[in-house]
């Protein structure tokens, strides 16, 4: 499959830019939250979002790349043609899928009523959005993205997103509660990821504006990730044994996100090179949707699983109210020596865990 000339040298250019952004994000996230606290992570963002959507507002031209013989629809024209039928019933959707990956097994339990009732109206509602976008006239979903091979390609934009967002969530995790690492710190060892990211998704545009085809980078994307997957297995419990330097952590990381930057250009270069013009913007957005759910699904999967082995593991050493009021004065020791001796029992303690 060879892409035609439109959809060449634009993409890569986005995804530098975004990824790039990212990059900065990792660095600097761990020392707002360690310097000025967790509010001011998403207080900081606020100045930011205004000034995005001033230049939306003004530097963004309304009508431009119309489809040949079509002009811009006024507010009214596009009120009527709007899918609101599909687009409150993928709302609906969406919130459902939110709702069982981000409660069940972690907040509430899995025979919840609650759960169960999500459970159940899920599928339900997915039936409900697949026959109101057949009947639609402007699609908010095309039905051309159940069909194959564009159903092959979201889904990978959902998994690969997945793969993704458990690395970074659970690297992060990893240094700050096993190494006892501050979150400055932890965050830093995400930069070189964040930095191989954006340059291989940069380097994966241009080798396709060149080739004018994605599949030699969507196959080299699969072996950088069974790779990156080989390389990360024996990190949690090795490297940590072995007092390995930070540089050989991240580059652990650096192999899967390496997979995943190749792919997500690719992917989507795949997914508009085979759709016709009139559809890009509804691929483009389905395929977003589809990673974004991805990003959900994998930070919930993550807790989920990081709670209940934790709780698993804690459960034996669990006392009642009663005991921790006579062991914990009794066992107090604030002697430099002692605190040593807490913090390396702390760091080999978690570092079982991690293994178990």
């Amino acid at each position: 499959m060879y892409l035609r000339p439109p959809y060449l040298g634009k993409k890569p250019d986005e995804h530098l830019f975004i990824r790039s952004a990212s990059s900065i994000g990792s660095a600097t996230g761990g020392a707002i939250v360690e310097g000025l606290g967790w509010r001011w992570l998403y207080m900081i963002q606020l100045p930011l979002c205004v000034i995005t959507l001033f230049m939306v507002y003004f530097f963004v031209p309304a009508n431009s790349e119309m489809p040949t013989g079509k002009t811009a629809k006024s507010l009214s024209d596009f009120s009527k043609a709007f899918d609101f039928k599909g687009a409150f019933v993928l709302i609906l959707v969406l919130a459902l899928w939110m709702f069982i990956s981000g409660t069940a097994g972690n907040i509430l339990a899995w025979t919840s009523p609650f759960v169960l009732l999500a459970s159940a109206l899920l599928p339900c509602m997915v039936y409900l959005l697949v026959r109101v976008e057949l009947g639609a006239v402007q699609p908010i979903l095309p039905p051309l993205l159940a069909k194959f091979p564009y159903r092959n390609i979201v889904i990978n934009a959902f998994f690969f997103s997945m793969i993704n967002y458990i690395v970074m969530y659970n690297a992060t995790f990893f240094f700050q509660s096993v190494l006892v690492e501050s979150p400055s710190l932890a965050s830093t060892r995400l930069v070189i990821p964040s930095i191989a990211f954006t340059l291989v998704s940069a380097i994966s545009g241009a080798a396709i504006a060149r080739s004018g085809t994605p599949k030699p980078t969507l196959w080299l994307s699969q072996i950088l990730l069974c790779g990156g997957a080989a390389c990360l297995a024996p990190m949690p419990s090795l490297l940590p044994t072995l007092y390995a330097p930070g540089i050989l952590y991240s580059f652990c990381l650096a192999l899967p996100i390496l997979g995943v930057g190749m792919m997500a250009p690719s992917a989507l270069l795949f997914l508009l090179g085979m759709s016709n013009s009139d559809n890009h913007a509804t691929m483009n957005s389905g395929f977003i949707m589809m990673r974004s759910l991805g990003g959900i699904t994998a930070t919930s999967i993550s807790t989920t699983i990081v709670q209940n082995v934790f709780h698993q593991i804690m459960r034996r050493h669990m006392v009642s109210p009663e005991a921790r009021e006579v062991c914990i004065p009794t066992a107090k020791d604030d002697s430099p020596s002692a605190s040593k001796m807490y913090a390396d029992a702390e760091i080999a303690n978690y570092q079982n865990k991690v293994e178990y």
